[in-house]
């Protein structure tokens, strides 16, 4: 039986985890723009209102 280097799990687990996390806040940036956007050309009375 072949040990098992938990240090490698554990970082290839992370690299893992950082990609999804990455994937979904792109996603979410995305869905955030795009809503804003929206908002903004239908109100475009928001635009001054910082």
């Amino acid at each position: 039986m072949s040990p098992i280097n938990i240090a490698e799990i554990e970082r290839k687990a992370h690299e893992m985890r950082a990609e999804e996390m990455q994937h979904l806040f792109d996603q979410l940036l995305t869905a955030v723009n795009r809503g804003l956007r929206a908002l903004f050309s239908w109100n475009p009375q928001a635009r001054h209102s910082h």
